[in-house]
This record gives structure tokens, C-alpha cells and sequence, in this order.
């Protein structure tokens, strides 16, 4: 019986503690908010870029990490330090992922659309082209037309 409340106990506690607002301190040099969604998107692009071309990463001599850090002002360790202060605070470190999410979501948008839009253009300068072409093959038929008739 006092194993069980022993065990209760210890149950309570963790469920206590754990609710508090953090169980990790705050570092001295915490990124603010705002500062480490931006770190996590340019986190997600470089992810993405590695995946789909990791050669054009090799080629510039792009390593993900050193690229963030020097971007943002940052070092391993104050990086390290903020994101395991945010993720000792789940639904605000879900919070900052699904607003990055949805930045990402909002670009990949922005980006089908003008890539549409290039296509239009395209299509449209192509179109123009064969017009232009044709208008100059019925010039020279005209002009073949008046010679043979002279």
C-alpha cells in the first residue's frame, strides 16, 4: 500500500510540474520568437533544397548549419539552448511549427502562381512570334505574287 501511494505521488508530482510554464530556464541569450521561426523556415528550405538538389548546395558551398548561423547572428550553442527552452513548451513550439508551416504552404503558392503566370507569358511571346512569322511569310507570297504578274 505505500508503494501505491508512493507511485501516486511521484504521479502527481511530474503531472505538476510538468504543467508549469517551462521546465527548462530561460537562456540569457534566448532567440526571440519570431527570430527562431524564421531559423526553422530557412531551416525547412535548406531541408527541402538538400532533398531535391544537394549538388547546387555542394557546388556553392552551402553548409545548412554554418549558413543558418551566420544568417541569423547566432552560435551552436544559443541555437541549441533556445530551441530546447521553445520545445520544453510543446503547444508553444507547435504553435511556431504551424505558423512555419503555413509560410511555407502561403510561398509554395505564391510560387505555383507565377509560375503560371511565366507560362502565360511564355505561351503569349510564342504566340506573337508565329503571328509575326506568318505576317512576314504572307509579305514575301505578296511580294512573289507582284513580281510574277509584272
Amino acid at each position: 500500500m505505500k508503494l501505491a501511494y508512493r507511485i501516486l505521488f511521484l504521479t502527481v508530482f511530474v503531472v505538476v510540474s510538468s504543467c508549469k510554464e517551462s521546465a527548462v530556464d530561460k537562456p540569457d541569450n534566448l532567440i526571440p520568437e519570431d527570430q527562431m521561426k524564421d531559423i526553422f523556415f530557412d531551416l525547412a528550405l535548406l531541408n527541402a533544397a538538400r532533398t531535391v538538389d544537394p549538388a547546387t548546395l555542394r557546388k556553392n558551398h552551402i553548409v545548412s548549419e554554418e549558413y543558418i548561423y551566420h544568417k541569423h547572428a547566432i552560435d551552436s550553442i544559443q541555437f541549441v539552448e533556445s530551441n530546447l527552452y521553445y520545445a520544453s513548451m510543446p503547444n508553444r513550439y507547435d504553435s511556431m511549427y504551424k505558423e512555419v508551416e503555413e509560410r511555407l504552404k502561403r510561398m509554395e503558392e505564391e510560387e505555383k502562381e507565377a509560375q503560371i503566370e511565366r507560362e502565360k507569358e511564355k505561351r503569349e511571346k510564342e504566340k506573337a512570334k508565329a503571328r509575326a512569322k506568318d505576317g512576314e511569310g504572307i509579305e514575301e507570297s505578296e511580294e512573289a505574287q507582284r513580281e510574277t504578274e509584272e
